[in-house]
């Protein structure tokens, strides 16, 4: 048998090891990809298991907690202006959604998205750790659940509007307790102020705010009182002027009791059963 060595490799080998090679090359990428894939699916069960304990900042490099920020009701009722409830609550609905992962979410949420360029209107009389959203919170406190007073709106749209004017990518976020009635009358007031998205009436920017929040109507995202100060607001855009000095309330007198029920509507006896008697309205 004569063997004949010309040096050359038969190309059906070389064949061969390309083949190994491009499958090689493909296996090592799947695996990397594999690898990444795993560690940050590890990542994720991590913060879930090793939740720091007080305030604290979430890694911009995770996903969105989107079931957080469903739960603080996150609107954009324009691209450069922000609704949501109170950032800091426990959720009443979900138990693993703590205040300080809800924070953590917004926090997250707004360095994503505007870096640097947002500021908050605290309008809920409760504050919290301003440090997980860089300090960029202004807190406006005046007490119960109306619609603020006429000077303090002003001074709050003022404020908005200066932000707002300072750099064309700012954004405003405003809240309250709930992300409804206060935060909606002050963010309807501000459309009308500065003529933001066409809007010249502000129960029309309400009623638009409530499809926002997919409501039905502005009367199931404000109270009557809210809605009355956002008249009073109106007739100050067209120009009448608040009295000076504010009148104050001493006393009330009434001829006789009101009439009050807390139960469902009752015919009134009175009037041959014609008419309901609805009660007192707080309003």
């Amino acid at each position: 048998t004569t063997i004949i060595n010309s040096g050359k490799i038969p190309p059906s080998v070389n064949q061969v090891t390309n083949k190994l090679q491009a499958g090689w090359g493909s296996f090592v990428e799947s695996t990397k990809h594999a690898l990444e894939t795993t560690q940050h699916l590890v990542e994720q069960e991590q913060s879930k298991l090793f939740k720091p304990k007080g305030p604290y900042k979430r890694d911009p490099k995770l996903p969105l907690d989107v079931e957080s920020l469903k739960d603080a009701e996150v609107v954009y009722i324009t691209n450069r202006l922000i609704s949501m409830g109170h950032p800091a609550m426990q959720s009443s609905v979900d138990g693993d959604i703590t205040p300080d992962r809800k924070l953590a979410a917004v926090g997250q949420l707004l360095e994503k998205r505007h870096s640097k360029q947002y500021m908050v209107w605290n309008l809920s009389e409760v504050e919290y750790d301003v440090s997980v959203l860089d300090d960029q919170v202004l807190t406006f406190q005046f007490p119960g659940s109306p619609s603020p007073p006429l000077g303090l709106l002003l001074k709050l749209l003022i404020s908005m509007e200066s932000w707002l004017k300072a750099d064309d990518r700012n954004v405003a976020v405003v809240h309250c307790l709930t992300g409804k009635g206060r935060s909606s009358t002050v963010l309807a007031a501000f459309l009308c102020w500065t003529g933001e998205a066409g809007f010249a009436n502000v129960h029309d920017a309400l009623e638009y705010i409530a499809k926002c929040k997919h409501l039905a109507s502005a009367e199931e995202l404000t109270i009557p009182s809210q809605r009355r100060y956002a008249s009073y607001f109106a007739n100050m855009l067209d120009g009448v002027r608040p009295s000076q000095p504010p009148l104050m309330l001493k006393r009330i007198i009434m001829s006789s009791a009101p009439k009050f029920s807390k139960g469902p509507a009752k015919q009134n006896a009175e009037d041959g059963g014609a008419s309901f008697v609805m009660g007192c309205a707080p309003y």
